[in-house]
This record gives C-alpha cells, sequence and structure tokens, in this order.
C-alpha cells in the first residue's frame, strides 16, 4: 500500500468516524418531539437532555484531549464509540426520561473522546502544506453529516418508530468498528513516514518542557479562546432558534415549505466551510486575513438581520450567510490553529481544549440568546450577535500580535 493510497484510507476513515459522530448525537434532535410525547414531557425537559449532553461533551473534551497525546488514539476512539454506540441502544430502548436523560448526558461523555484522538491521527498522517485542506475535509461532517442525520432520521421516524433513530446509528457504529478496527494505522511506518512539521521544530525535550498553560497565556491563546467562545455561541444559538424564526417570519408558507428551506442553513454552512480552505490557501496559510475577515463579515450579517423585520427571504438569506462564515471560523479555530502547535506534542490537547470552549458558548447560547429573544425580539438576537462578533474581531487583532511570539 503506498503512502498516497494509505493517506486516502485514512482521511475516508477518520471523515466516516465523525459523521457516525454526528449520527450518534443529533438523532435526538430528529425525533425530540416523539420523544416528547412518550415520555409525557415540556420543552424545558426535552431541552434539558440536548443541555446535559452539551455539558458532558465539553468537560470530557479537556480529558480526552491530554488523553489523545498520551494514549493510543485507535483504543481510544474504539471504546468511546463502543460505549456511544451502547448508550444509544439504552436510549433507544428506554421508557423512562430519567434514563434517557442520564444516557444521554454518558453519550456526551462517550463522544467527547473521538475528536481529539481523530485529530492526533491525522496529525501524524499530513504534512503541514496538508492541514489547510485537512481543516476542511474533517468539518464536512459538522454540516453534512448533520444534515443528513436529522433529516433522514427524522422521515424513518415518522414513517416507522423514533426509535429507529437510535438502533440505526448503533448498527452503523458496530459495522464501521470492524473495518476501523481492522484498517486504521495510528501513524505511517519508517518508511512511508510524512515529514511533518515537528522535524523542524523544537526538541521532545523543550517541547515537554513546555506546559499547555504556557502556551493559553504566553503564545495568546486565551484570545482564541475566546473567539472559539463567541463563534460556539453565535453557531448553536442559530442552530436552536433558527427554525423558530422562520416559522415566525414566514406568511403564507407553510410548516413544511419552511422546515425544507431550513436545509439551505447547513448547507451553506457546508460552503462556507470549502470557503474558508480557499481563504487559507489564497493567504498562503495565513489564518489572521481570513479570521479578521469572517468576524467582519459576522458583524455585517447581524446588523443587516437586524434590519430585516419580518421580512422572510432577507432573513433566511442573511442567516445562511451568517451560518456560512461561522462554520467557517470552525474549522480555523478548531482544527487549523491547533495544528501550528505539533512541535509542542501538545496539538489534540489544543484541540481539545479549543472544542470545550465552543461548547461552553453553545451552552450559554442557549440560555443569552433566549434572554435577549424575550426581552428584545429576534432583532435583540442579532445585535447581540453584531456585538460578539465585535469581540471576536478584536480578540484575533490581540492573538496576532501575541501569535508573533510562536
Amino acid at each position: 500500500m503506498t503512502k498516497k493510497t494509505s493517506k486516502k484510507i485514512i482521511l475516508i476513515l477518520c471523515l466516516t468516524l465523525y459523521t457516525l459522530v454526528y449520527f450518534c448525537r443529533s438523532n435526538l434532535s430528529a425525533v425530540l418531539d416523539k420523544m416528547m410525547f412518550q415520555f409525557h414531557i415540556g420543552p424545558a425537559k426535552a431541552g434539558l437532555i440536548g443541555s446535559v449532553f452539551f455539558w458532558t461533551y465539553a468537560m470530557g473534551q479537556i480529558i480526552s484531549g491530554y488523553l489523545a497525546d498520551k494514549a493510543n488514539p485507535k483504543k481510544l476512539i474504539f471504546y468511546g464509540m463502543t460505549a456511544a454506540m451502547l448508550s444509544n441502544l439504552v436510549v433507544g430502548t428506554a421508557n423512562s426520561y430519567i434514563l434517557v436523560l442520564v444516557m444521554w448526558g454518558v453519550n456526551g461523555l462517550c463522544l467527547s473522546l473521538i475528536w481529539p484522538s481523530t485529530f492526533r491521527i491525522l496529525m501524524n498522517w499530513f504534512s503541514t502544506e496538508e492541514y489547510g485542506m485537512i481543516s476542511v475535509y474533517i468539518s464536512l461532517p459538522t454540516t453534512l453529516g448533520y444534515m443528513v442525520a436529522v433529516c433522514g432520521l427524522r422521515i424513518i421516524g415518522n414513517v416507522f418508530h423514533w426509535r429507529l433513530a437510535f438502533y440505526i446509528p448503533a448498527a452503523l457504529v458496530f459495522c464501521f468498528l470492524f473495518i476501523w478496527k481492522k484498517f486504521l494505522v495510528v501513524a505511517p511506518d519508517e518508511e512511508e513516514k510524512v515529514e511533518l512539521a515537528r522535524d523542524s521544530t523544537a526538541s521532545t525535550d523543550f517541547a515537554k518542557a513546555t506546559p499547555i498553560s504556557r502556551l493559553i497565556v504566553t503564545y495568546g491563546l486565551i484570545f482564541i479562546g475566546i473567539a472559539a467562545i463567541v463563534q460556539g455561541l453565535i453557531k448553536e444559538s442559530i442552530s436552536l432558534f433558527g427554525p423558530s424564526i422562520l416559522s415566525e417570519t414566514s406568511k403564507a408558507m407553510g410548516e413544511n415549505v419552511v422546515s425544507l428551506l431550513f436545509v439551505l442553513i447547513p448547507l451553506l454552512g457546508t460552503v462556507g466551510i470549502m470557503f474558508t480552505g480557499w481563504l487559507i490557501k489564497k493567504f498562503k496559510n495565513d489564518v489572521f486575513a481570513p479570521l479578521f475577515l469572517i468576524f467582519a463579515l459576522a458583524f455585517l450579517f447581524s446588523l443587516g438581520l437586524s434590519k430585516t423585520g419580518e421580512m422572510f427571504w432577507p432573513t433566511i438569506v442573511l442567516l445562511s450567510l451568517l451560518m456560512a462564515v461561522i462554520c467557517g471560523a470552525n474549522a480555523i479555530l478548531t482544527v487549523y490553529i491547533p495544528t501550528t502547535f505539533v512541535k509542542f506534542q501538545k496539538s489534540a490537547q489544543i484541540s481539545g481544549l479549543l472544542n470545550f470552549l465552543v461548547y461552553m458558548g453553545a451552552v450559554a447560547g442557549g440560555l443569552s440568546t433566549g434572554y435577549a429573544k424575550e426581552h428584545f425580539g429576534f432583532s435583540g438576537i442579532y445585535l447581540f450577535f453584531a456585538i460578539l462578533s465585535i469581540l471576536g474581531l478584536f480578540a484575533i487583532l490581540i492573538w496576532k500580535r501575541r501569535y508573533q511570539k510562536l
């Protein structure tokens, strides 16, 4: 097996893996209304299930980022996906709301093992020149995987039974784990070894002597963390309130038509990721300009949304464009930037930390965006997004100065 063929297999395996991760977490959203009817619960209790997932997933990122740099990432992923598969099976058979609540929290903890370990495997196989391309490809499941999972599993749940939305992802994971165990190679052998950035970087002793706290402060990662929180808050708030925004701004259109048009938002999110890859290449792997442009556009789109009022088409267009640039930011913040820390042998930890902050932003987004909507309407949400975008802009500008030391 040639090096080129090996790298293709690794990328396909990682893409399939991360798509299955979204099948194992987005399935709840696909059939949540049916579960509410089954368990006789209201929106508050239903929302708590999702909140518990975000909390455990976010907290697990810190632990899994450390483990991915220390343990065998292939085994961590195998164990994490096996536990997630079992969690989905239990939820699918559950007849108790409390059991669903607990097991979905367990599911979040299990799935948190996946990303940092996947990231480390990709860093073993691909060179610095390929990081931009990798950051684009591995980010696609966050939009396409989400869209296919929600739409496909919802149709199945409508035609057959909501429990299949948990059984099917579990069955797919079960089959995939056999392929993963047989074909996944954590790193190239000596003959195929990729010339990674670590070849021209600091020694192992220096890397071990550089604590992650120093990277956070001295190298300005604290400001990237602020941008990650902003990105996570805006992205998940759109995912949460997007359908209700479109429903309230549509007049003559039916609910099914509005639901179909909502697909435009994750679709343009995918376009945004691809556009970000082009920007990274255009600026020769310099992420300052792309990030600055992304947050500037996010500010303009948010400001434009605050002026659209009850107009449906301007709202869906601008909301989709906002989602596009925010998804692009996610690809840079959680995938590309951590690759620059390969020489410190802490790239998986950095990626896990930034993912943790993204999901902390997601947790805060549900509360703060809900408050803004309740007191100021949808225009209040958009102005809130605009303020956050400015905060992201300033954080990126400050990080540019700090980053010069890296």
